[in-house]
């Protein structure tokens, strides 16, 4: 935990230096499901506690990470975005593969792709690039 204490003084004088900047930062950690140390816990959240205005973290995470979310919410400093909000609906599908995909599928092929996919853009997308090189 020593390791983590000394980290953390550096991250405070960092970010100390960091409230002079005048834009606005985002840092984005994905995959953070894999971290299972303990102490880059801490001190993350540490850092989350201690950042100034102009400074964002994005956590990308398929489960809740160890940190104290509860004081988060409770605060409004944290937005969440689950997997509901991922999913496209079918008007939005309907449009991301007629309109951005440009393609002009039909009422029937576009909820036959939605259905498939369950909504999700990577799948879609995936099928729009397969239809546009291998049309009917």
């Amino acid at each position: 935990m020593a390791a983590a204490k000394k980290t953390a003084s550096l991250t405070a004088c960092e970010f100390s230096a960091a409230n002079e900047l005048l834009t606005h930062t985002v840092f984005v950690l994905d995959d953070y499901h894999l971290i299972e140390d303990k102490d880059t816990h801490a001190v993350m959240a540490f850092i989350l506690d201690h950042l100034p205005r102009n400074l964002h973290f994005i956590l990308v995470s398929r489960r809740e990470p160890p940190l104290p979310l509860a004081r988060y919410r409770a605060r409004d400093q944290l937005m969440e975005i689950g997997v509901g909000e991922l999913h496209f609906t079918k008007d939005e599908t309907t449009e991301f593969l007629n309109w951005s995909m440009d393609l002009d599928l039909s009422p029937e092929e576009i909820a036959s792709l939605h259905a498939g996919t369950e909504g999700w853009v990577a799948g879609l997308q995936l099928a729009a690039l397969t239809l546009r090189r291998h049309p009917g």
